[in-house]
């Protein structure tokens, strides 16, 4: 293509010359005048504008302007050179480019040639047009008579033409030979036609005839609907006057049929995990625990329209905002910031509906009561289920309120924490919970749960209902999100023993609590053999989290993970004379299967703990080793009076190293230290109607 391109500018080149040599060669002979010289070139041009191509020029234009922005290069390089050969050369370059203007110019004189003549030649064609058209429209107004007669020809149909028939294939396969005549209509079309509408006619007049047949059938089971409808209305009044009738036998034999048929009715709106969990619930409660109950919570209207709600949420997409504010606002350019204020408002509308839909709560609920043997408290506990996010959460209320008593112990929210190991229910346990909330930017989901009063989503509770969901800490194969009753009925009996379970444990320590914060309990409470103990317990008070963790005492339980923020936490502070044992103790949710933990320290010739002092590590463990089952529902008060003759133990066997007078021995012991360890006699035996104290 280069080659090519350069040819032609050889030779256009060369023509340029000759063109001069030959301007000279005439000069010298005979003067032409300048108009003569004018009108041929001007001629000259024509001719070569008709002979020669466009599409040529074309590519001789973008040749010349590429050698145009070579030798624009050069110059520019050559300029910075600043050389006399360079000053030299870019005459000779400047020359060469004045030369391609020329051609440029021709160029264009040549296009413009071929524009004027192509004019000219369209004004002519349409010269012709104009007339070839006037004599159309003669011919057309000639025509015109013809057409209509045409059309009179075409728009006349048959009637059969407006029947829709079958098939041919269908009609050989169906008709009878009587009416089809295979042999005459296979080669006929009026015959085959007629055979066809005969057909048709026959197959009319039987549908007629099953039509009229069916109409009667109609009409007869018609007359017997409205009477059995007339009846059914009739036996309703009736029906409601009976029970009227019978309600005071029905009240009078303990049996409310009209309760348990609004019940069942209520029972049918709940949705499925509910449904099952208050099914499973009630015969469990009718045949193993009479302490239970169960009801049903919330308005059967709002469940009905329910379905309708959510249809109607469903249909709102926040990616399909109106933009009908666009084409109501294209003529109104004095009110832009309006109208994008309005859209933005209405995006930020559509934002809380779908974040309110997110936790929409079903309009019932089921409330499980486990009645006390202790005392008349009840502990209500309120299944809600969230069907956007598919998990259930617990809600925990004592009947009456104010049972509480101590409020850290028996606290509703977090009085069923750990039911099962590590659930705390600060989390979903349904894996699409986390996508739900990332899409609608939501940090912390408890927070809106904690607002809407749900309680948390315990696994528990889940269980509970048969929400089976994948494990995603696991390879199991569970199925995600599944419902099974099967599961419900294995889960029920085992979690409505461990609430129960953990519900008195909670009670009992609650009572032994209030008997340490009232200083009432003695060793014949406990069942203790009678012992002197000089020591008292002069403070037990809840703290903080932070509070236990300031204690150097607590750091090896803390660092270890054995005592944790979610467990009760308490400083007991027990005295005698100027010494001072601050017991931090931290009670597990699992109390009494788990046991508390003391963590000691002594204020007595300086502050020692277990990690300083050997003596207390000892005294500290044998605080905490309470391993007699017998004792569990009072094992809180047995670790307090351990430590209070442990205390005594200790500063009397104490006294004698150090020669201090302050602490009389009020207890018997045979041997004050033993071994090389030198452990002090912690531990209370009976010795003829006397206790004696020997090591453990």
């Amino acid at each position: 293509m280069v080659n090519t391109k350069s040819k032609e500018k050889e030779k256009e080149s060369e023509r340029d010359s000759n063109d001069k040599k030959r301007r000279k060669s005439d000069s010298t002979v005979t003067k032409i005048p300048k108009e003569d010289v004018y009108a041929s070139v001007v001629q000259f041009e024509e001719q070569e504008s008709q002979h020669r191509p466009a599409e040529k020029d074309a590519e001789l234009f973008h040749s010349t302007c590429s050698e145009l922005r070579k030798l624009f290069e050069e110059i520019n390089k050559l300029k910075k050179l600043k050389t006399e050969k360079a000053r030299l050369e870019i005459n000779e370059k400047r020359i060469e480019a004045s030369f391609l203007f020329v051609l440029l110019k021709k160029l264009n004189r040549l296009d413009k040639v071929r524009l004027r003549t192509g004019r000219d030649d369209l004004h002519n064609e349409k010269q012709i047009v104009d007339s070839n058209r006037l004599q159309l429209q003669n011919l057309f107004y000639e025509s015109e008579h013809l057409n209509k007669e045409v059309q009179r020809c075409y728009q006349f149909k048959s009637e059969d033409e407006e029947i829709d028939l079958i098939s041919e294939e269908e009609f050989y396969a169906q008709a009878p030979e009587n009416i089809a005549q295979s042999g005459k209509t296979s080669n006929d079309e009026h015959a085959r036609r007629l055979a066809r509408l005969s057909w048709e006619l026959q197959q009319r007049k039987e549908l007629a005839a099953m039509c009229k047949e069916l109409e009667k059938q109609k009409e007869l089971v018609a007359q017997d609907n409205e009477t059995k409808t007339n009846l059914r209305d009739s036996l309703k009044p009736r029906l409601e006057a009976l029970l009227k009738s019978t309600k005071p036998l029905q009240e009078a034999l303990n049996m409310n049929f009209e309760e348990d048929w609004k019940v069942q009715k209520i029972a049918s709106l709940l949705p499925r995990p509910l449904y099952l969990v208050y099914a499973n619930l009630c015969a469990y409660s009718e045949a193993c625990d009479n302490q239970l109950s169960v009801t049903i919570n919330g308005d059967e209207i709002d469940a009905k329209n329910l379905e309708e709600i959510d249809k109607f949420n469903s249909k709102i997409d926040l990616d399909d905002v109106p933009d009908s504010d666009n084409d109501d606002n294209d003529g109104e350019n004095d009110r832009p910031s309006k109208g994008h204020h309005h859209r933005r408002k209405n995006k930020d509308v559509l934002l809380e509906q779908k974040k309110d839909n997110l936790f929409k709560v079903h309009p019932l609920s089921v409330s499980l009561r486990i009645k006390s043997k202790i005392n008349d408290t009840v502990l209500c506990v309120t299944l809600y289920y969230l069907p956007t996010l598919n998990f259930v959460t617990s809600l925990c209320k004592l009947e009456p309120e104010n049972a509480a008593g101590v409020s850290e112990v028996l606290n509703p929210a977090s009085i069923l924490n750990a039911l099962s190991p590590g659930d705390y229910g600060e989390e979903s346990v349904n894996p699409k919970t986390y996508y739900q909330l990332k899409e609608q930017s939501i940090d912390d989901f408890m927070v809106i749960l904690r607002e809407k009063m749900l309680g948390k989503p315990y696994r528990w509770a889940q269980d509970l209902c048969g929400l089976e969901f994948l494990n995603t800490a696991s390879t199991s194969t569970t199925n995600y999100s599944s419902i099974s009753n099967e599961f419900v009925q294995l889960s029920v009996p085992k979690i409505v023993k461990q609430i129960r379970s953990r519900w008195q444990a909670r009670l009992m320590l609650n009572s032994q609590i209030s008997a340490l914060e009232n200083k009432s309990f003695t060793s014949t409470s406990l069942n203790q053999k009678a012992a002197r103990i000089s020591s008292s317990l002069l403070q037990w008070t809840a703290i903080t989290w932070e509070e236990y963790c300031s204690s150097l005492s607590t750091k090896r339980f803390v660092d270890a993970n054995v005592i944790t923020s979610h467990d009760l936490l308490y400083r007991a502070v027990i005295t005698r004379g100027s010494a001072k044992l601050e017991c931090f103790v931290g009670i597990n949710a699992n109390y009494p299967t788990e046991m508390p933990l003391s963590a000691l320290e002594l204020s007595w010739n300086g502050r020692h703990n277990a990690d300083s002092s050997a003596a207390i590590r000892d005294l500290e463990a044998w605080v905490n080793l309470i391993d007699d089952p017998k004792n569990t529902s009072n094992v809180l008060e047995l670790q307090i009076h351990r430590a209070l003759s442990s205390l005594d133990i200790y500063l009397e066997t104490e006294g004698t190293l150090i020669n201090s007078s302050e602490f009389q021995a009020t207890k018997t012991f045979l041997k004050a230290f033993r071994d090389r360890t030198h452990s002090r006699p912690y531990k209370m035996m009976e010795n003829s109607g006397s206790v004696v104290y020997t090591q453990i």
